[in-house]
């Protein structure tokens, strides 16, 4: 009797879309060019989230496509599991996040930041946008769902903050 195991490493292919919103306000900026985000892994070691390198970077450019008309890009072939070859496979639990990039003075990447759900991020020329992923539950460490297929989906909706003005009113009676 002969028994064949299968040994294909099974993988798993995310995609993200990015929403900009205005809330309601007129929005009279101009969007970036491009916004970057990271693909993270949960480690249950740490208890914490952690950057999965792709294609050798910590993060990932993601433009508009004049073509779909939409801002998306996709994380394609990722271990979908801990360590595949176990009869008790512990799933990999992805999210993908918005970031911040530092640059140094020659314009190189010093820090990669990520933009947690509810924080805001600020773009030069087009203000202030509130962060939320459609994945994240509060008080979860909740990441993208991946169905039967392989596959994942998740989005990043960027909400206009209008700048806030303190303005002080002093009421004065007619005729002291």
């Amino acid at each position: 009797e002969v028994v064949f195991k299968k040994t294909k490493k099974p993988k798993v292919n995310l995609s993200v879309e990015k929403l900009w919103e205005t809330a309601g306000e007129t929005y009279a900026g101009t969007l970036p060019d491009k916004i970057y985000v990271q693909l993270q892994r949960w480690s249950s070691d740490t208890g914490e989230w952690k950057a999965v390198d792709y294609n050798n970077s910590s993060y990932t450019e993601l433009t508009y496509n004049i073509y779909t008309g939409k801002w998306e890009t996709s994380f394609k072939d990722l271990d979908k599991y801990v360590d595949y070859t176990l009869e008790d496979r512990v799933q990999y639990q992805y999210r993908i996040v918005e970031v911040k990039l530092t640059k140094d003075t020659a314009g190189n990447v010093t820090t990669v930041t990520p933009v947690e759900n509810g924080d805001c991020i600020e773009f030069t020329d087009a203000g202030m946008f509130k962060v939320s992923y459609d994945y994240a539950k509060p008080n979860s460490d909740s990441g993208i769902s991946i169905g039967e297929d392989n596959n994942g989906f998740a989005r990043i909706t960027n909400t206009y903050q209008p700048l806030m003005t303190d303005i002080q009113i002093q009421k004065i009676k007619a005729g002291t």
